[in-house]
């Protein structure tokens, strides 16, 4: 079985793929396991010439197409690193997909860019002094959260067999894990080493909080979107509920 979670930036991804990660090992110990395969842009990866991130790239695509047994994350603007041929290539294996997004738009936004200040994305330490957000950063990544949004919900790509949205989880591992379809298909939870933290409430730790609020309001107010609609912080509707 190859199974694939797609998502966007900062919407619980990490957390959900740890959720499962462990019970689809425990069902199938061969199966081949990766975070963001995709991912070119990755700090470990700079220093690489572009012969060898194509390299990179065309080997792990070969991977996950021929063996039987995938299960990978990705965020779907990752996908664009792959060229046409590539895509095709890639969608000759048939993979379970599960699509995952946050409804809260703000929220989201708000994680990316602390996380973009901090550098910290799974694991939280103590701030000395909470982050200044300027309007210019928080302006750069709500437009990048609502173009990761389109992206997302336009099916360029694949079709959902299973759509997660980040407010229906409770963030209790087991209780998450039986919630989702595919773990009629993969059998029982198995528990493991828990890689991810719950953030910290954000109106904590940014001190221009309420101001960065009346900016994203201002913002979208007048906003129209071609996958999904809008209401206030909420995303009450996509394209993905009509495909699936």
């Amino acid at each position: 079985m190859k199974t694939q979670l797609i998502s966007h930036a900062r919407s619980g991804s990490t957390y959900l793929y740890d959720v499962i990660y462990h019970s689809i090992l425990a069902s199938n110990p061969h199966t081949f396991v990766f975070n963001e395969p995709f991912n070119m842009s990755q700090r470990k990866l700079r220093d690489l010439s572009d012969d060898e991130k194509d390299f990179l790239l065309q080997s792990r695509l070969e991977k996950l197409v021929k063996l039987p047994h995938v299960y990978q994350k990705s965020h779907i603007h990752h996908y664009n690193f792959l060229n046409t041929r590539q895509m095709e290539y890639y969608k000759t294996s048939e993979w379970y997909n599960i699509f995952l997004y946050r409804r809260d738009l703000f929220e989201s936004t708000m994680s990316q860019v602390i996380s973009d200040k901090t550098k910290m994305w799974i694991r939280y330490e103590e701030l000395d002094r909470p982050p200044l957000i300027t309007s210019r950063d928080f302006a750069r990544v709500l437009k990048v959260q609502i173009e990761a949004r389109e992206e997302l919900f336009n099916l360029k790509y694949f079709v959902p067999n299973e759509i997660v949205i980040y407010e229906d989880l409770v963030f209790v591992r087991e209780t998450d894990y039986e919630s989702l379809a595919i773990s009629e298909i993969i059998g029982p939870f198995v528990s493991g080493k828990e890689l991810v933290e719950r953030a910290p409430d954000k109106k904590e730790i940014v001190s221009n909080y309420d101001q960065l609020l009346d900016q994203y309001y201002k913002t979208v107010k007048d906003m129209t979107f071609e996958n999904f609609e809008l209401d206030g912080r909420m995303i009450t509707a996509t394209r993905l509920e009509e495909a699936i």
